[in-house]
């Protein structure tokens, strides 16, 4: 069952409030999304007026027959429609309807033997307890709009415009391309270990970026961004031949770890992707199975025949494919029996919980016994306790990430923490004979 018509403004307005001011007594998330059609007046002026509304009228209808039960949207102006979505568990739901919207509106519209198209732009609030007015989820969500249309970007969080302010960094994608010329990134590493041995298997690469004026730039802000102009797609490939290049730089006697690098959904659709990948692999003489890409679970379902298509013919030459994010997107069971994967990475927003939420605890031991039954190995991110590692290694969970192994650390910091005598993080092993991970004497 889907939501039926559209709220007046009054009465979204009125839902809004009582959904942040439920928020603010429970914590129950939610988030504000504004819709605005790009260049709407041009389309009234070629095409009129009656064929405008129309359009207004199927993109509210299309919106309505994807909404889950529960959610609500309203026109709040000429060319903006506002959606609440309520009952929010994890953050990737936001993307991922934010993702199903776009994919909606992008089909044509056929009305009086006219076919159009339309463009749209997105700003995203979600709950903030800082905020305690409705008005400012509002106008948070309208800036995020405003500057996702500026930036030529489909959707853009309110968190990551804020953190940037592309009001006075109007040339954001220009600065992009000089931190890339100039040497402003930086990659750290995240140690992944065998969760029942404490063994260091490898680390994921993590892109920073030095940015001489505005000093560490958040990859929350720029990121985004950098998706939405198409430059992510030499941001991702300067991460991959920087991290392959680095590995070599690893102690001598780690020749078998791996290094792990992200890859969004517009990089897993470029065409050379598979030649580009084994391109550096061999420029840097890396072996094929010590690199993992990982891509999160919404990359995987935005596109599944070609994703997978890919996928396998990287899969097929060795390369590890690692799906992030896991259990935070409206997968469906059906697709595993072919899934080009290697490993399941369990979300941290599961793994933080499962000592406190029989919920989150239940989904964990789902996802490992999925995975142990197609054969693929499970990463648990977001270990920040003893207690939490040694809840994994019950549940049968293979390796670990997260802040009680190792912080993101730089490249120096990083090789330090691996030469660092080999210690376990299991409870079973002596205090005396095991430096703890968060002792001050390991470089993390």
């Amino acid at each position: 069952m889907t939501v039926s018509k559209l709220l007046t403004r009054t009465q979204f307005f009125h839902q809004l409030k009582e959904t942040s001011q439920l928020y603010q007594n429970t914590r129950q998330e939610f988030a504000l999304i504004l819709i605005g059609i790009n260049r709407f007046k041009k389309i009234n002026l070629l095409y009129g007026f009656e064929v405008g509304d129309q359009i207004l009228d199927q993109m509210s209808e299309r919106i309505i027959d994807i909404l889950p039960e529960g959610n609500v949207i309203a026109k709040i102006n000429n060319s903006e429609f506002a959606i609440l979505l309520k009952q929010i568990k994890h953050a990737g739901q936001v993307i991922l309807a934010t993702n199903k919207i776009i994919s909606v509106l992008s089909e044509p519209f056929n009305i009086a033997n006219e076919t159009v198209r339309i463009k749209v732009s997105i700003g995203i609030c979600s709950a903030q307890a800082s905020i305690t007015r409705s008005d400012d989820y509002i106008h948070r969500a309208e800036v995020a709009l405003e500057l996702a249309k500026k930036s030529n970007a489909e959707y853009l969080l309110y968190s990551d415009a804020l953190d940037l302010d592309l009001n006075r960094q109007p040339d954001i994608e220009n600065k992009i391309n000089i931190a890339l010329e100039e040497g402003e990134f930086e990659l750290y590493y995240q140690p992944k270990v065998d969760l029942k041995s404490g063994t260091p298997i490898g680390a994921e690469a993590l892109i920073r970026w030095n940015h001489p004026l505005l000093g560490q730039v958040s990859p929350n802000a720029f990121i985004p961004i950098a998706e939405q102009t198409g430059q992510i797609i030499p941001i991702t490939f300067w991460t991959l031949n920087t991290a392959l290049r680095q590995l070599s730089e690893w102690p001598e006697f780690e020749t078998m770890l791996n290094v792990a690098v992200n890859f969004s959904a517009i990089a897993t659709k470029d065409e050379d992707l598979v030649e580009r990948v084994e391109s550096a692999l061999k420029i840097w003489g890396i072996d094929y199975t010590r690199l993992t890409i990982e891509i999160t679970e919404s990359t995987l379902l935005s596109d599944p025949t070609k994703t997978f298509e890919i996928l396998k013919k990287l899969k097929n030459l060795g390369i590890k494919i690692s799906i992030d994010d896991f259990g935070t997107g409206y997968s469906s069971l059906s697709y595993f029996k072919n899934i080009p994967a290697t490993e399941l990475k369990i979300d941290q927003s599961f793994v933080s919980k499962v000592l406190s939420s029989p919920t989150d605890l239940q989904i964990t031991k789902t996802i490992i016994a999925i995975a142990k039954e197609f054969e693929l190995k499970v990463v648990a991110e977001g270990i920040e306790d003893q207690a939490t590692y040694d809840a994994l290694v019950k549940l049968d969970c293979d390796i670990g990430q997260g802040y009680f192994i190792g912080r993101p650390m730089p490249l120096d910091k990083f090789v330090n923490w691996l030469k660092t005598p080999r210690f376990s993080f299991t409870k079973n092993v002596n205090s005396n004979d095991a430096e703890h991970p968060n002792s001050p004497n390991r470089d993390t």
